[in-house]
């Protein structure tokens, strides 16, 4: 039986006058015209009402019910954390709203966010159930605090979430754009020293720190442990059966060697069939994969079907990039625990290692130089032969740095293999599997991306 859509989108209307103007100044909210009481009317996204949004806001905080027409309700969810975070002020009011992917982002007075979630999947939301675990379970402080909840509850359907109420936390963005601006002080650094690294010298790695940032790097280096924090807070929730880690076996490494072979056989069989999509270098290096396939699949095999690796599965982030960190100036905020929204429920709450977290943060790390590089390259001259070495340097000198940052706080945790050489193997299938998801992804939309997955895939030595 196919899996039943949910969608979610609160209605409001204006008529006449208002309607004109609400139509001239948020036109991207705007769903339909129609006549009500024989006014001209517009019907809209819920999101820009603030009387609604208000009163979205008191289900949660009074924990009412509303009931709707065919035997669905919706029910707030709330206890004595929101009453505490809201004090004694009562007339809170929502000013900004931010659209997502797969959400809607509410801010009340910097105070609160409530995220409405556009498609709920029959079950329980995991970004909820993780905000709500780790904060009734843990004391892991760096994320938002969970405050209250939005439940659907319908006969047919198993009770999901739509909407979730948390603290908000100050800061200065995100860490995407705090590593967008440290990629773009160290290429202003690489240009200004064009006449020194213009040799076939790689800079040493003094050198080389210096031009990526100290103060970078060591936010990379909090940003490892934190992570590893993450995952322990995780694995240390006991109450709930579903965060309780798991063992690797055998049985489990041969499901990644299936799952993994899966992949990578319809990613290139995709590949074949678009072939003619790409040109130049970029087909030559697709060409390439295609003929090292086998190697990577004995690679595989070897890492995993040789014998039981020592090391857990828990429950993870699932979706773990730099957009998905608030950074505070000193720290980050984890945030975003809902995993890949196009995969189920089923899947997403499953336990994975956490080092599928890991491979996912370094490839955003990967992505996000090659992105900067890209831009650099639009708005001014760039010799490959001089740059793309120093690319490749920053990437290492950063995924070493945060890599460290994680192994130290794991250290012992039973986490993770005690033997850093299964460390970086199993890291390494991980973001093979990543790089063959966004060959798949790029391939059909964004062929000019194609040589960033590549090039991650080039630093995995397949060999013995």
């Amino acid at each position: 039986e196919a899996e039943k859509d949910i969608f979610i989108m609160p209605v409001s209307y204006h008529v006449n006058d208002h309607a004109a103007e609400f139509r001239t100044k948020h036109p991207e909210a705007v769903i339909s015209s129609a006549k009500i009481d024989g006014m001209d009317a517009v019907l809209y996204d819920g999101a820009f009402d603030n009387e609604l949004l208000v009163g979205l806001f008191g289900l949660m905080s009074k924990r009412s019910k509303l009931k709707g027409l065919y035997q669905g309700e919706i029910e707030g969810v709330s206890g004595n954390r929101l009453k505490t975070a809201m004090g004694k002020e009562i007339d809170l009011k929502p000013y900004d709203v931010t659209f997502k992917r797969s959400n809607t982002l509410v801010n009340w007075d910097d105070r609160f966010y409530f995220k409405i979630y556009r498609n709920p999947k029959e079950g329980e939301n995991p970004d909820v159930e993780i905000i709500k675990n780790l904060t009734r379970h843990t004391q892991f402080e760096n994320m938002s605090t969970y405050l209250a909840r939005i439940d659907y509850k319908h006969p047919e359907f198993e009770t999901t979430s739509f909407g979730l109420l948390i603290d908000q936390i100050p800061n200065v963005g995100d860490a995407w754009e705090m590593t967008q601006t440290a990629i773009e002080d160290f290429f202003d650094k690489v240009f200004s020293e064009k006449q020194i690294f213009s040799t076939k010298v790689i800079p040493a790695l003094a050198d080389m720190n210096q031009l990526v940032g100290p103060f970078f790097l060591e936010m990379v280096e909090l940003l490892g442990k934190r992570t590893f924090e993450m995952h322990s807070s995780m694995a240390s929730i006991k109450e709930v059966k579903g965060f309780v880690p798991e063992s690797f076996s055998l049985l489990y490494q041969k499901s990644l060697v299936q799952s993994l072979r899966t992949l990578i056989k319809r990613t290139l069989n995709l590949v074949r069939r678009h072939m003619q999509d790409v040109q130049g270098e970029q087909q030559q290096r697709l060409n390439g994969l295609i003929e090292n396939e086998q190697h990577i699949f004995e690679y595989i095999r070897r890492v995993l079907e040789q014998e039981k690796l020592s090391a857990r599965k828990t429950r993870i982030h699932g979706n773990y990039k730099l957009d998905k960190l608030v950074f505070t100036g000193k720290d980050f905020i984890i945030t975003d625990f809902e995993g890949e929204v196009e995969f189920p429920l089923s899947v997403r709450r499953l336990k994975y290692s956490p080092l599928k977290d890991v491979a996912s943060m370094l490839s955003s790390f990967h992505y996000a130089v090659h992105i900067g590089y890209f831009h650099r390259k639009e708005f001014s001259p760039v010799n490959n032969n001089f740059l793309k070495p120093l690319i490749d340097k920053w990437y290492a000198v950063v995924s070493e740095t945060y890599l460290r940052g994680y192994t130290l706080a794991a250290k012992n945790s039973g986490m993770i293999p005690d033997d850093e050489k299964k460390i970086h193997q199993l890291l390494d299938l991980f973001i093979v599997e990543k790089a063959f998801r966004e060959i798949r992804q790029f391939m059909l939309h964004e062929p000019d991306s194609l040589s960033i997955p590549m090039n991650a895939l080039q630093k995995i030595d397949f060999g013995e």
